[in-house]
């Protein structure tokens, strides 16, 4: 499939796609890794990409409101809120809501500000990796 193409099909996400599959170096790339993001997560390092937790603040800190925009879309899907959504995911085990919470007012002085911006980079790769992964499933 071709970056245009993938975008095109899903516009509300295209510049969050653009970023992951450039931070994978390219669509040929991503592609060869995009089935095992979306199988078993971002954190296990496959591609290169999404390995170190600055890298990963940094690419948070870079797609933030596409990042945002994905996460209250699949709260709304999912009848919740975004808060809720990242308390549960696995990486954050750890953390409460209140945490999350306070991510989200305080911004870089949150105690888990980097935690929690890892912890989304990582949610924007393997979210976007499932929508590859979904749309090529039956081709």
């Amino acid at each position: 499939m071709k970056l245009i193409d993938f975008t095109n099909k899903h516009k509300d996400d295209a510049k969050l796609i653009r970023s992951v599959v450039s931070e994978y170096g390219g669509m040929e790339e991503f592609e060869l890794v995009a089935y095992d993001v979306a199988q078993y997560g971002a954190n296990q390092g496959t591609g290169g990409a999404f390995i170190f937790t600055d890298e990963c603040v940094r690419f948070y800190e870079k797609n933030k409101s596409a990042i945002i925009s994905m996460l209250t879309r699949t709260a709304d899907e999912l009848g919740g809120d975004m808060v809720t959504l990242i308390t549960g995911f696995n990486c954050l085990k750890d953390i409460d809501k209140n945490d999350v919470a306070m991510f989200f007012v305080q911004g870089k002085s949150s105690s888990q500000y980097k935690n929690i911006a890892n912890a989304l980079a990582w949610y924007a790769a393997e979210e976007v990796c499932r929508m590859y992964r979904d749309d090529n499933e039956y081709d």
